[in-house]
């Protein structure tokens, strides 16, 4: 997240060219929103996600975004 997530994920899919790992395993998002909306559009029965980062990040609004999320019925 951020700009140093910008530089990190760059970082990332030049390590991973060649290496046979799909590149958009790696995606940047600008923050605890940005996060939480792509995942709220990926995640399926069953997906483990493991959220880190620092307090300073806020990573826990992640992750209650998500279990609030997910704990709603599904249509």
């Amino acid at each position: 997240m951020g700009m140093l997530g910008r530089h990190i994920a760059e970082g990332a899919r030049a390590a991973l060219t060649g290496s046979g790992v799909r590149l958009r395993a790696v995606h940047h998002v600008p923050d605890n929103a940005g996060a939480v909306a792509w995942l709220r559009n990926r995640l399926r029965p069953g997906d483990t996600v493991l959220v880190k980062g620092s307090r300073g990040m806020k990573m826990e609004e992640i992750v209650q975004a998500l279990a609030a999320h997910l704990d709603r019925p599904q249509p």
